[in-house]
């Protein structure tokens, strides 16, 4: 029987690999089947998996450089290998910085962008709360350690982390892509 943190990790790898899948939407064929699968998702939940992405090697890579077995014990080192590790970790950060230059995203008004990165957290918090509910075990060893206040506490300092995130990809996109207002006339 599969336990609940490997059932945990499973779906937070399927959470990924289907966030690619949705991401890549724009650049497959018109016919493809899969694009009119993946693409009925809108383009905020592609925002929202920017910011997300962003956020977990952020916070991943502070936790581990702070206290590894906050968030990464070294029990893990045998049964998952340094390279899937950085795929999970690290390697989204090069592809977040190709997703921005190479896809101009247009950003719904800020409020309606905040608001939905705060529901998926929210929603995300309490998958994690569940979780731990039905099987007794923390997802993320760092909970383990944390009083319950402190919990909530530290789920509400995160859900703030991932609105900067939020923030700064809607500023770095604008930066990126603005249009120049005016033209330069030929010959000038």
């Amino acid at each position: 029987s599969e336990s609940g943190i490997d059932r945990n990790r499973n779906r937070n790898e399927e959470l990924e690999s289907e966030s690619f899948k949705i991401k890549r939407c724009p650049t497959l064929p018109p016919d493809a089947a899969i694009v009119r699968k993946c693409c009925k998702c809108d383009e905020c939940w592609r925002l929202i998996l920017v910011s997300c992405f962003q956020f977990v090697v952020f916070t991943f890579w502070s936790l581990y450089l702070y206290d590894r077995e906050l968030v990464y014990p070294k029990l893990l080192d045998n049964f998952i290998p340094q390279w899937l590790n950085h795929g999970m970790h690290t390697t989204v950060l090069p592809f977040i910085i190709i997703e921005m230059r190479t896809t101009h995203h247009k950003y719904p008004r800020r409020p309606w962008g905040l608001a939905a990165v705060c529901c998926f957290g929210v929603g995300y918090v309490l998958w994690t709360c569940w979780v731990h509910q039905v099987t007794g075990v923390w997802v993320y060893p760092v909970l383990e350690r944390i009083a319950p206040l402190a919990r909530v506490v530290f789920f509400s300092a995160m859900t703030a982390v991932i609105c900067v995130f939020y923030v700064l990809g809607e500023i770095l996109n604008s930066y990126i892509w603005v249009q120049p207002h005016t033209e330069k006339v030929k010959g000038e």
